[in-house]
């Protein structure tokens, strides 16, 4: 199961909002036990936490704190090609997916970044 980590924590990697879904943010931070933090954006304040998956990688779930019913999952990438901005694992969308109930289908078209 995925761990909740501190910001401070969070590998210095890149990250990509790979998957949205409509699902309370405060749910995942209750199945997590994790605490939020707040950026400030230009259009508004977003509310984040950072997870640690048994995979080594990371995940950033985020989202708009005037619409808390979104929330946007930031999964590290790996690797990057000519034509690739790199890759995300399903097995991490997976393992973040299962204890909010929700089951994960990768996507079958070719997406960036693309799924492995």
């Amino acid at each position: 199961m995925p761990t909740w980590i501190a910001a401070s924590k969070i590998p210095k990697r890149n990250y990509y909002p790979a998957w949205v879904e409509n699902t309370s943010f405060d749910g995942a931070l209750s199945a997590f036990g994790a605490r939020a933090f707040k950026t400030h954006l230009v259009n508004g304040v977003e509310r984040s936490f950072c997870l640690s998956l048994s995979s080594g990688r990371c995940a950033i779930l985020s989202c708009h704190e005037s619409f808390p019913q979104s929330v946007q999952f930031n999964l590290e990438i790996n690797g990057s090609g000519e034509r690739s901005i790199g890759w995300v694992y399903a097995a991490d969308m997976e393992e973040i997916l299962l204890p909010l109930g929700i089951r994960f289908r990768a996507p079958t078209q070719r997406t960036e970044p693309q799924w492995r």
